[in-house]
Formats: C-alpha cells, sequence, structure tokens
C-alpha cells in the first residue's frame, strides 16, 4: 500500500516550458473545480510557481496559468507535489506526490499500456468506415477486451489501497457497477474511516448501504 508522508497542509513546486511570454511573468492559479473557486495564486517567475498552504481540503483540483489555454489536473491532500509541464500542453503535465495523485498516474499509465489513446482513437475511427462485418467485430472484441482489463485494474487497486481516496472516488462513482459482494468490503471500509466523513459525497454511500440493509441483502 503507497502512504502519504507526514506534512500537513500541501506544498506544491511547479517548472513550466515553452516560448511564452506568460512563464517568465505570468500568474498561475489553484482552483477547486467542484465549486469553480480559486482558493490560491502564485506569481511566476523564470517558468517556476509555488503554492503552499497548512491546511487544505482533499479533492480534484486545477492549475490554470493566466493567457494558457487547458489546466493541470491535480488530486490534493496534505503532502508535497512537483509539477512540470509546457505551457502549451498543460493537460499532459507530470504531476508527482500524494498518495492519490500516484495511485492516479498509476491508472492512467495502466491505460496507455493496455490499448495507447492513439492506437484506440484509430481503431474507432475504423469503425467509422466500410469495413467487414468480421473486422467490425474484431475491433469492437479489442476494445471491450481492453475496457474489461482496464476496470479490473482500477477496482483491484482500489482493493489493495482501501484506506486511500482513490479507493473513495472509485466506489462512489462504481458502487452500482459492482455485485454486492465486492462493493460491500469497500463501501464499508469508506464508510468506517472517519477521513472521509465529510468527503463529497459519501452520505449518498451510506444511504445505499442502509438501502440494502433495509432490503437484507446487506
Amino acid at each position: 500500500m503507497l502512504f502519504a508522508c507526514g506534512q500537513k497542509g500541501y506544498t506544491i513546486k511547479g517548472t513550466l516550458t515553452g516560448d511564452s511570454v506568460t512563464i517568465k511573468n505570468g500568474t498561475a492559479m489553484l482552483y477547486n473545480p467542484m465549486g469553480q473557486v480559486m482558493v490560491d495564486s502564485a506569481k511566476i517567475t523564470d517558468g517556476r510557481f509555488e503554492f503552499k498552504s497548512d491546511k487544505v481540503k482533499p479533492g480534484d483540483y486545477a492549475i490554470y496559468v493566466r493567457d494558457a489555454k487547458g489546466s493541470i489536473p491535480i488530486f490534493l491532500e496534505d503532502g508535497k507535489f512537483t509539477v512540470e509541464a509546457d505551457i502549451d500542453k498543460l493537460t499532459a503535465a507530470t504531476v508527482k506526490g500524494g498518495e492519490t495523485q500516484k495511485l492516479n498516474n498509476l491508472v492512467r499509465e495502466k491505460r496507455e499500456k493496455i490499448l495507447p489513446r492513439k492506437e484506440l482513437n484509430a481503431l474507432q475511427a475504423e469503425l467509422m468506415t466500410d469495413i467487414s462485418e468480421e473486422r467490425r467485430a474484431e475491433i469492437n472484441d479489442i476494445i471491450q477486451k481492453g475496457a474489461n482489463e482496464f476496470e479490473d485494474y482500477k477496482l483491484d487497486l482500489a482493493k489493495k489501497n482501501p484506506d486511500s481516496f482513490y479507493a473513495a472516488n472509485y466506489i462512489m462513482y462504481n458502487y452500482t457497477k459492482l455485485p454486492l459482494e465486492e462493493a460491500k468490503p469497500l463501501i464499508e471500509k469508506v464508510l468506517n474511516n472517519k477521513k472521509f466523513e465529510s468527503y463529497k459525497k459519501i452520505d449518498v454511500l451510506r444511504q445505499y448501504a442502509d438501502n440494502m440493509k433495509n432490503q437484507g441483502k446487506w
């Protein structure tokens, strides 16, 4: 299991590369996408910026750069983070640090290993052309097998890291898709962990568990 460091609050050290004047003397902004609220801002000097706070509400955040397109997704929680990005390709940034970010990075790497984005796009484009039914079935089988392997990997990662925000996120978005015998242990872990008490829509999981108990299925 992966463990977060003992730091309270967060530190994000960013490095931007590219030709834009923005990275010489610009502004980076840290947003909570859920509420579209800016929670911090930092001056960019010679491609470097830093965010720091002794308090953090764990969750999905995004780093924007004034006058640049796109944003850098980051799961923020207690810990130290580093961000490296091309100013013209912010969404492809390399983000390191934090237990959940590490797990999210593993998921992204696994997805590319199973079925690289370029290959998937090419297969989906081929489905739109006039191909034989045999080839169509073959492509659909490749895509489906890749999707199944990817879903199995995400579930296994949640099971191996049940006390992580990754696991909490996973089960909140997938509890109705899983057989109850698989969903139940993960749900119970989340509901019994005090650090998740005020996280996102935990009440939805609690209501689901209560419904299952009332139906005698829990």
